[in-house]
């Protein structure tokens, strides 16, 4: 279970990710998984026994994705190569490839107690693209310095302050 939503895999392989927004994006890599609404009467406890999902429940399968609490909630195509970006975190692994500093940074912050602050709302926009370790601070800071001519400094806090020169 995910917020409301309840996820079933059906033999199968899949991710999960809640969004900044409370949305829950599901990505099906194998196999197919029912998706549906959890019945308000039969939210966890403390001792929550499984839900199953009606055999008519809507199916998401290998290769697409489905976005929870999105407006249309339409089933949409994965590619390889985005099954392979969204996955990266399970070798420690953080695939960019043109999101903005602001989303790549963020994502950096999950794994990792490190705060980032921008100096500059510009910085923010800026798109990178890149492999990065998950949890390495000082090999994105590096990166940032070098390419990006970023200038990176951490306050008496230990946060991380991101400015341009």
């Amino acid at each position: 279970m995910a917020g409301e939503q309840i996820i079933q895999a059906v033999g199968t392989e899949f991710n999960i990710e809640i969004t900044d927004q409370q949305k829950i994006e599901l990505v099906v890599t194998e196999g197919k998984v029912k998706v549906g609404v959890q019945n308000p009467s039969e939210k966890p406890t403390s001792n929550p026994e499984p839900q199953f999902l009606s055999v008519d429940a809507r199916t998401v399968s290998a290769g697409e994705k489905l976005m929870l609490g999105d407006s249309n909630e339409a089933i949409t195509e994965v590619s390889a190569d985005d099954i392979a970006v969204k996955l990266s975190w399970r070798s420690g692994n953080l695939i960019f490839r043109g999101e903005s500093l602001e989303e790549a940074v963020k994502e950096v912050g999950r794994y990792t107690s490190v705060e980032f602050v921008f100096m500059n709302e510009d910085l923010k926009k800026m798109r990178v693209a890149g492999l990065f370790k998950a949890g390495d601070v000082e090999g994105l800071l590096a990166t940032l310095r070098e390419n990006f001519d970023i200038v990176t400094h951490r306050d008496d806090n230990g946060k991380v302050l991101l400015s341009i020169d």
